[in-house]
């Protein structure tokens, strides 16, 4: 059996015990300072905060040599200068302590973030889920395109709330829209740099124009009853003597909710006299359907030149209508 080679001997590697924070100036011409607090409940006790150290910004690493006894620490930092005002503090982050070698220098993770794009059929949500365990995200800022419209002229910077940030645009029913979105954040060598991403969302949901169908008692009365597609919520109808309903006048009636929908009494004609009914079908959120009409004439069945009968028993004479248009 061969032998084996001669063994080498490797180098030791000198080991500390503590809390490593890596580090990334915004500027390296000032200084770190590095606070330091003790865990009260899963939140940092601010109030027994204690400076541990002040570090050049070139420096990329600092170990808070601690004994590894499992105890949770929470560490913030800022830059400070003498003679000039001191910057805000970093978010607190927890650390425990554990072993590292003297060496030890922190591979850079840079900022990134989730997209969970949604839409009601009227406005798309775009919300940002950021993943940055370096701290090194400076802003989030959008902005939008509603369908085919101009883009927003300027960037509006994003707040963070609830552990997201959040922007909105409004759906167009006939082009896509979209929310551009831009990461700023330092990079591996601690420089200032833009990322920048769009995001398209569907057209506007709407809704088919409804099927409308039109019908009067004895006493002309009209009724109407609608039926919409998947798409639609409820509708919205309007009666008139004088002509057509507009769009407007449609819109600004109450809501008849469900997808098939009976509305009774819409208006009340005298005798020979002529409805004239518009319809519109509305998603939960955004723009209605095109317009569907109907007319319909009443004609009094105990009026000229319609006689009485000689029969009582035949006295409940039924509804006469003339001149019924149905436009779905």
């Amino acid at each position: 059996m061969a032998q084996p080679s001669a063994i080498e001997k490797l180098p030791a590697v000198e080991l500390q015990s503590g809390c490593a924070l890596a580090i990334w100036p915004a500027d390296p011409a000032y200084d770190f300072e590095i606070q330091r607090a003790p865990d009260s409940g899963g939140s940092p006790d601010e109030g027994s905060a204690e400076t541990v150290a002040r570090i050049p910004g070139t420096q990329e690493t600092f170990v808070d040599e601690r004994p590894a006894t499992g105890a949770t620490s929470w560490y913030r930092i800022r830059h400070v200068r003498d003679g000039e005002t001191a910057s805000s503090w970093t978010p607190w982050v927890a650390l425990t302590p554990q072993l590292f070698a003297r060496a030890w220098r922190p591979a850079p993770v840079l900022p990134s973030v989730h997209e969970r794009p949604t839409d009601d059929g009227a406005t798309g949500t775009l919300t940002l889920e950021p993943t940055d365990p370096q701290h090194r995200l400076l802003m989030v800022e959008a902005k939008s395109r509603s369908g085919n419209g101009t883009e927003d002229a300027n960037w509006t910077e994003l707040t963070l709330a609830g552990g997201v940030y959040t922007r909105t645009v409004d759906l167009a029913l006939k082009h896509p829209s979209a929310i551009r979105y831009r990461l700023t954040h330092y990079n591996d060598l601690g420089e200032q740099v833009t990322r920048e991403r769009a995001v398209s969302f569907p057209l506007a949901a709407k809704p088919a124009k409804p099927v409308l169908t039109l019908s009067l008692d004895n006493a002309g009365v009209v009724d109407a009853h609608l039926e919409g597609d998947p798409d639609t919520a409820g509708f919205r109808v309007k009666a008139l003597t004088s002509g057509y309903p507009t769009e407007a006048q449609v819109d600004a009636m109450d809501l008849q909710s469900g997808q098939s929908v009976d509305v009774a009494g819409i208006i009340d004609l005298a005798d020979k006299e002529t409805a004239y009914v518009t319809a519109k079908a509305y998603p939960a959120a955004g723009s209605g359907s095109d317009m569907a009409k109907g007319t319909v004439t009443y004609v009094d069945p105990t009026g000229s030149p319609h006689a009485a009968p000689e029969d009582p028993e035949l006295s409940d004479t039924t509804v006469v209508v003339s001149n019924v248009e149905m436009i779905a």
